[in-house]
């Protein structure tokens, strides 16, 4: 999970968590169907508990978040909707931030307006992320009517 959480690009996003939540390989479950069914297995608790505090002694200055502790401990319980929607949501607030830098250094015409068609397709993708594997994510839904609003300001010639 830490690899998905400090990634920067959706590519990268889309694909550590395809890995996590869909067969990568053929004839291999994926992960989190793995996990799961080692969840039900004797002393499970306890080796993930001392995986986790073995991660630790080696990795002090990046605990494991919330969601990957959760993946871990109670993988049958992971709405994975909801953590991928969380990530969506980093990377868009990234890609603003990005593009904002981006747009305020620029200073001829031609140069802005291709830096709002590169940011026009990168939203375009999120929001295709978000409208494929979140559905029902409050957050996601939101960020969608966002992404909405920004495309059609985009759109607005001389903005």
């Amino acid at each position: 999970m830490y690899l998905v959480e400090t990634s920067k690009r959706l590519e990268v996003v889309k694909g550590r968590f395809d890995f996590i939540t869909l067969v990568v390989e053929p004839g291999l479950p994926p992960l989190l169907v793995e996990l799961t069914v080692a969840e039900k297995t004797a002393g499970y608790t306890n080796d993930i508990q001392q995986a986790i505090g073995h991660y630790e002694q080696l990795y002090p200055d990046r605990p494991p978040s919330s969601e990957a502790h959760s993946l871990l401990t109670s993988p049958g319980n992971v709405d994975t909707a909801t953590v991928y929607a969380s990530n969506l949501l980093r990377i868009l607030e990234l890609t603003f931030r990005q593009a904002q830098e981006d747009l305020t250094r620029l200073k001829r015409t031609d140069a802005i307006e291709k830096r709002k068609i590169k940011l026009s397709q990168e939203l375009r993708a999120v929001y295709m992320e978000f409208s494929g594997r979140c559905h029902g994510v409050t957050a996601a839904m939101k960020a969608m009517e966002m992404i909405e609003a920004t495309l059609t300001q985009l759109s607005k010639p001389g903005l």
